[in-house]
Protein backbone atom coordinates (compact mmCIF):
# COMPACT_ATOMS: atom_id res chain seq x y z
CA UNK A 1 0.00 0.00 0.00
CA UNK A 2 2.64 2.70 0.94
CA UNK A 3 4.19 1.42 -2.42
CA UNK A 4 1.14 2.43 -4.08
CA UNK A 5 1.37 5.25 -2.77
CA UNK A 6 4.86 6.77 -3.20
CA UNK A 7 4.03 5.63 -6.66
CA UNK A 8 1.01 8.07 -7.23
CA UNK A 9 3.08 10.83 -5.45
CA UNK A 10 6.42 10.22 -7.72
CA UNK A 11 3.40 10.77 -10.74
CA UNK A 12 2.03 14.01 -9.08
CA UNK A 13 5.40 15.20 -8.90
CA UNK A 14 6.72 13.99 -12.20
CA UNK A 15 3.40 15.47 -13.67
CA UNK A 16 4.32 18.59 -12.01
CA UNK A 17 7.55 18.99 -13.37
CA UNK A 18 6.44 18.25 -16.81
CA UNK A 19 4.24 21.17 -16.69
CA UNK A 20 6.43 23.58 -15.06
CA UNK A 21 9.49 22.56 -17.63
CA UNK A 22 6.81 23.10 -20.75
CA UNK A 23 5.96 26.24 -19.13
CA UNK A 24 9.40 27.31 -18.71
CA UNK A 25 10.64 26.74 -21.66
CA UNK A 26 7.56 28.06 -23.67
CA UNK A 27 7.95 31.49 -21.86
CA UNK A 28 11.50 31.78 -23.21
CA UNK A 29 10.65 31.18 -26.37
CA UNK A 30 7.68 32.78 -26.34
CA UNK A 31 7.09 36.03 -24.40
CA UNK A 32 3.32 36.35 -24.14
CA UNK A 33 2.69 32.48 -22.73
CA UNK A 34 2.12 32.27 -18.71
CA UNK A 35 0.90 28.97 -17.25
CA UNK A 36 -2.91 29.50 -17.64
CA UNK A 37 -2.84 32.61 -19.83
CA UNK A 38 -3.51 32.31 -23.63
CA UNK A 39 -1.93 33.93 -25.96
CA UNK A 40 -3.49 36.28 -28.67
CA UNK A 41 -2.15 37.14 -32.30
CA UNK A 42 -3.09 39.06 -34.82
CA UNK A 43 -3.48 37.67 -38.16
CA UNK A 44 -4.50 39.33 -41.95
CA UNK A 45 -6.72 42.10 -42.38
CA UNK A 46 -9.39 41.58 -45.13
CA UNK A 47 -10.95 44.65 -46.10
CA UNK A 48 -14.51 44.00 -47.11
CA UNK A 49 -15.32 47.97 -47.89
CA UNK A 50 -13.43 51.80 -47.62
CA UNK A 51 -16.03 54.32 -47.77
CA UNK A 52 -15.61 57.89 -46.55
CA UNK A 53 -17.10 57.53 -43.04
CA UNK A 54 -16.05 53.92 -42.10
CA UNK A 55 -13.92 51.08 -43.09
CA UNK A 56 -14.81 47.69 -42.19
CA UNK A 57 -12.57 44.52 -42.42
CA UNK A 58 -12.22 40.84 -41.06
CA UNK A 59 -9.87 40.54 -38.96
CA UNK A 60 -7.83 36.83 -38.55
CA UNK A 61 -6.81 36.49 -34.58
CA UNK A 62 -5.13 33.29 -33.45
CA UNK A 63 -5.81 32.16 -29.58
CA UNK A 64 -3.27 29.95 -28.11
CA UNK A 65 -3.76 28.02 -25.02
CA UNK A 66 -0.66 26.85 -23.42
CA UNK A 67 -2.37 25.54 -20.72
CA UNK A 68 -2.41 21.56 -19.77
CA UNK A 69 -6.28 21.96 -19.53
CA UNK A 70 -8.57 23.71 -22.71
CA UNK A 71 -11.98 25.76 -21.58
CA UNK A 72 -14.07 27.40 -23.34
CA UNK A 73 -14.38 31.66 -24.05
CA UNK A 74 -18.16 32.63 -23.48
CA UNK A 75 -17.33 35.81 -25.32
CA UNK A 76 -14.98 38.75 -25.74
CA UNK A 77 -14.18 41.88 -26.01
CA UNK A 78 -11.60 44.17 -27.97
CA UNK A 79 -9.86 47.08 -29.26
CA UNK A 80 -7.43 48.05 -32.08
CA UNK A 81 -5.16 50.95 -31.47
CA UNK A 82 -2.27 52.87 -33.81
CA UNK A 83 0.03 54.35 -32.03
CA UNK A 84 -1.36 54.01 -28.49
CA UNK A 85 -4.45 55.52 -30.31
CA UNK A 86 -7.43 53.66 -30.32
CA UNK A 87 -9.62 53.61 -33.46
CA UNK A 88 -12.02 50.62 -32.69
CA UNK A 89 -13.58 48.52 -30.40
CA UNK A 90 -15.89 45.53 -30.48
CA UNK A 91 -17.14 42.29 -28.84
CA UNK A 92 -16.95 39.13 -30.23
CA UNK A 93 -20.57 37.32 -28.04
CA UNK A 94 -20.09 33.57 -29.99
CA UNK A 95 -18.28 31.19 -27.95
CA UNK A 96 -14.49 29.94 -28.39
CA UNK A 97 -13.91 26.43 -27.67
CA UNK A 98 -9.83 26.25 -26.77
CA UNK A 99 -8.25 22.89 -25.77
CA UNK A 100 -5.22 21.78 -23.91
CA UNK A 101 -1.99 23.26 -25.38
CA UNK A 102 -3.98 23.86 -28.87
CA UNK A 103 -4.95 27.16 -30.66
CA UNK A 104 -8.00 28.04 -31.88
CA UNK A 105 -8.53 30.70 -34.73
CA UNK A 106 -11.41 32.67 -35.33
CA UNK A 107 -12.60 35.82 -37.67
CA UNK A 108 -13.86 38.92 -36.21
CA UNK A 109 -15.46 42.04 -37.77
CA UNK A 110 -13.68 45.06 -37.58
CA UNK A 111 -15.26 48.27 -38.41
CA UNK A 112 -13.11 51.85 -37.93
CA UNK A 113 -14.47 55.16 -38.30
CA UNK A 114 -12.16 57.10 -40.54
CA UNK A 115 -12.60 60.87 -38.89
CA UNK A 116 -10.96 58.87 -35.91
CA UNK A 117 -8.67 57.10 -38.12
CA UNK A 118 -7.64 60.19 -40.40
CA UNK A 119 -7.00 62.62 -37.04
CA UNK A 120 -3.91 59.85 -36.11
CA UNK A 121 -3.03 59.23 -39.48
CA UNK A 122 -2.49 62.64 -40.15
CA UNK A 123 -0.35 62.97 -36.55
CA UNK A 124 1.68 60.11 -38.15
CA UNK A 125 2.18 61.56 -41.43
CA UNK A 126 3.09 65.40 -39.57
CA UNK A 127 5.80 63.24 -37.89
CA UNK A 128 7.21 61.29 -41.23
CA UNK A 129 7.00 58.05 -39.85
CA UNK A 130 6.54 54.98 -42.58
CA UNK A 131 5.34 52.09 -40.02
CA UNK A 132 3.43 52.25 -36.45
CA UNK A 133 3.23 49.97 -33.77
CA UNK A 134 -0.49 48.13 -34.68
CA UNK A 135 -2.03 46.71 -31.04
CA UNK A 136 -4.85 44.33 -30.19
CA UNK A 137 -6.27 44.04 -26.48
CA UNK A 138 -8.79 41.68 -25.88
CA UNK A 139 -10.85 40.60 -22.66
CA UNK A 140 -11.79 36.83 -23.02
CA UNK A 141 -14.72 35.85 -20.38
CA UNK A 142 -14.44 32.52 -18.78
CA UNK A 143 -16.57 30.07 -16.24
CA UNK A 144 -12.91 29.35 -14.67
CA UNK A 145 -13.83 29.40 -11.07
CA UNK A 146 -10.49 31.02 -10.18
CA UNK A 147 -11.20 34.40 -11.99
CA UNK A 148 -14.47 34.95 -10.29
CA UNK A 149 -15.83 36.86 -13.02
CA UNK A 150 -12.91 38.79 -14.01
CA UNK A 151 -12.13 38.64 -17.73
CA UNK A 152 -8.47 37.24 -18.88
CA UNK A 153 -6.62 40.41 -20.32
CA UNK A 154 -4.68 39.60 -23.32
CA UNK A 155 -2.71 42.02 -25.68
CA UNK A 156 -0.62 41.80 -28.76
CA UNK A 157 1.50 44.26 -30.84
CA UNK A 158 2.74 44.65 -34.23
CA UNK A 159 5.20 46.99 -36.04
CA UNK A 160 3.21 47.45 -39.92
CA UNK A 161 3.69 49.90 -42.70
CA UNK A 162 1.48 52.63 -41.53
CA UNK A 163 -1.76 52.27 -43.88
CA UNK A 164 -3.31 55.54 -45.54
CA UNK A 165 -6.83 55.98 -47.44
CA UNK A 166 -6.22 56.93 -50.92
CA UNK A 167 -8.35 59.96 -52.90
CA UNK A 168 -9.94 60.75 -55.60
CA UNK A 169 -10.46 63.84 -57.41
CA UNK A 170 -12.52 64.89 -60.69
CA UNK A 171 -10.56 67.17 -61.98
CA UNK A 172 -12.16 67.77 -65.49
CA UNK A 173 -15.66 67.17 -67.89
CA UNK A 174 -15.33 67.28 -71.45
CA UNK A 175 -18.74 66.42 -74.05
CA UNK A 176 -18.21 63.23 -76.21
CA UNK A 177 -21.32 62.56 -77.67
CA UNK A 178 -23.92 64.81 -77.87
CA UNK A 179 -27.89 63.24 -79.17
CA UNK A 180 -31.36 62.73 -78.45
CA UNK A 181 -31.43 59.27 -77.12
CA UNK A 182 -27.83 59.36 -75.76
CA UNK A 183 -25.17 61.77 -74.28
CA UNK A 184 -21.67 60.64 -73.38
CA UNK A 185 -19.35 62.88 -71.45
CA UNK A 186 -15.33 62.22 -70.50
CA UNK A 187 -14.18 62.93 -66.74
CA UNK A 188 -10.57 63.18 -66.02
CA UNK A 189 -10.26 62.12 -62.55
CA UNK A 190 -6.79 61.76 -60.82
CA UNK A 191 -6.44 58.86 -57.85
CA UNK A 192 -3.37 59.55 -55.51
CA UNK A 193 -2.01 56.68 -53.06
CA UNK A 194 -0.40 57.79 -50.50
CA UNK A 195 0.87 54.70 -49.12
CA UNK A 196 4.19 52.83 -49.70
CA UNK A 197 2.80 49.90 -51.83
CA UNK A 198 1.11 49.70 -55.24
CA UNK A 199 -2.95 49.60 -55.65
CA UNK A 200 -4.14 47.52 -58.72
CA UNK A 201 -7.89 47.74 -58.85
CA UNK A 202 -10.63 46.69 -61.65
CA UNK A 203 -14.89 46.67 -61.82
CA UNK A 204 -14.80 49.92 -61.40
CA UNK A 205 -18.47 52.06 -61.20
CA UNK A 206 -18.93 55.62 -60.91
CA UNK A 207 -20.90 57.94 -61.06
CA UNK A 208 -21.73 62.24 -60.84
CA UNK A 209 -24.84 63.73 -59.03
CA UNK A 210 -25.46 67.37 -59.65
CA UNK A 211 -27.25 69.48 -56.64
CA UNK A 212 -27.58 65.52 -55.25
CA UNK A 213 -29.39 63.81 -58.63
CA UNK A 214 -28.34 61.40 -60.27
CA UNK A 215 -26.09 63.34 -63.59
CA UNK A 216 -24.00 60.33 -65.08
CA UNK A 217 -22.55 57.02 -64.70
CA UNK A 218 -20.05 55.02 -66.09
CA UNK A 219 -18.28 51.68 -65.93
CA UNK A 220 -14.42 50.50 -66.63
CA UNK A 221 -13.34 46.28 -66.06
CA UNK A 222 -9.68 46.94 -67.01
CA UNK A 223 -7.02 47.23 -64.40
CA UNK A 224 -6.10 50.37 -63.22
CA UNK A 225 -2.30 50.70 -61.59
CA UNK A 226 -1.41 53.48 -59.10
CA UNK A 227 1.92 53.48 -57.47
CA UNK A 228 3.40 53.18 -54.30
CA UNK A 229 3.30 57.13 -53.24
CA UNK A 230 2.05 58.14 -56.58
CA UNK A 231 -1.34 59.09 -58.55
CA UNK A 232 -2.91 58.21 -61.93
CA UNK A 233 -4.57 60.09 -64.23
CA UNK A 234 -7.53 58.55 -65.78
CA UNK A 235 -10.10 59.57 -68.84
CA UNK A 236 -13.76 57.75 -67.77
CA UNK A 237 -16.28 57.67 -70.27
CA UNK A 238 -20.10 58.11 -68.61
CA UNK A 239 -23.42 58.48 -70.32
CA UNK A 240 -25.45 61.60 -68.97
CA UNK A 241 -29.52 60.27 -67.50
CA UNK A 242 -30.73 62.63 -70.27
CA UNK A 243 -33.52 63.71 -67.78
CA UNK A 244 -31.63 65.00 -65.07
CA UNK A 245 -29.00 66.50 -67.16
CA UNK A 246 -31.47 68.62 -69.22
CA UNK A 247 -32.73 69.96 -66.03
CA UNK A 248 -29.29 70.94 -64.57
CA UNK A 249 -28.08 72.09 -67.84
CA UNK A 250 -29.44 75.55 -67.35
CA UNK A 251 -27.67 76.24 -63.85
CA UNK A 252 -24.63 74.58 -65.19
CA UNK A 253 -24.16 77.28 -67.59
CA UNK A 254 -25.92 80.25 -65.96
CA UNK A 255 -24.73 79.32 -62.23
CA UNK A 256 -21.92 76.91 -61.64
CA UNK A 257 -20.55 78.74 -58.82
CA UNK A 258 -24.13 77.50 -57.32
CA UNK A 259 -24.34 73.73 -58.41
CA UNK A 260 -23.01 70.81 -55.92
CA UNK A 261 -21.57 68.06 -57.86
CA UNK A 262 -20.74 64.86 -56.05
CA UNK A 263 -18.32 62.16 -57.55
CA UNK A 264 -18.34 58.24 -56.52
CA UNK A 265 -16.12 56.19 -57.58
CA UNK A 266 -16.08 52.27 -56.59
CA UNK A 267 -14.13 49.68 -57.28
CA UNK A 268 -12.30 46.33 -56.40
CA UNK A 269 -8.93 45.85 -54.99
CA UNK A 270 -6.79 42.86 -56.82
CA UNK A 271 -3.64 41.58 -56.27
CA UNK A 272 -2.09 39.32 -58.80
CA UNK A 273 -0.84 37.26 -56.25
CA UNK A 274 -3.39 37.23 -54.34
CA UNK A 275 -1.89 36.96 -51.04
CA UNK A 276 -2.19 40.33 -50.34
CA UNK A 277 -4.75 41.74 -47.65
CA UNK A 278 -6.36 44.03 -49.95
CA UNK A 279 -7.24 41.44 -52.84
CA UNK A 280 -10.88 41.59 -53.72
CA UNK A 281 -11.10 44.30 -51.30
CA UNK A 282 -14.15 46.54 -52.23
CA UNK A 283 -13.25 50.20 -51.50
CA UNK A 284 -15.11 53.51 -52.10
CA UNK A 285 -13.84 57.23 -52.61
CA UNK A 286 -15.62 60.30 -53.05
CA UNK A 287 -14.69 63.88 -54.10
CA UNK A 288 -17.29 66.65 -53.79
CA UNK A 289 -17.27 70.59 -54.22
CA UNK A 290 -19.06 73.21 -56.32
CA UNK A 291 -19.34 72.91 -60.80
CA UNK A 292 -17.10 75.92 -60.95
CA UNK A 293 -14.52 74.59 -59.13
CA UNK A 294 -14.00 71.83 -62.23
CA UNK A 295 -14.70 74.79 -64.99
CA UNK A 296 -11.61 76.26 -63.18
CA UNK A 297 -9.76 73.35 -62.80
CA UNK A 298 -10.37 72.09 -66.55
CA UNK A 299 -8.92 76.02 -67.68
CA UNK A 300 -5.82 75.32 -65.60
CA UNK A 301 -5.42 71.88 -67.56
CA UNK A 302 -6.20 73.95 -71.16
CA UNK A 303 -9.21 73.29 -71.57
CA UNK A 304 -11.44 75.62 -73.35
CA UNK A 305 -15.14 75.66 -71.80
Amino acid sequence: MKKLGWLVLALVLAGAGYFVFKWYSRSKDDPYATFIKPRIEMGAFQIKNISEEKTTADMTVLIDNAAPVGFKADSLSYQILIAGTEVMKSTYPKPVSLGANDSSTITLPVTIRNQQLMSKLKELDNSGRDSVEYTMKAQVYTQLPFLKDKPLNLEFSKELPLYRIPKVKLLDTDLNKLGLKETRILCTVEVTNPNVFAYRFRETTYRVTLDGKEFAEGSIDSTVNIPANGKSVLKLPMEVTLKEGLKAGFNMVTKPDEVDYGFTFRTKLVDKNKNNTLHNSRMVMTSKGKLQDIIEAGKAMGNKK
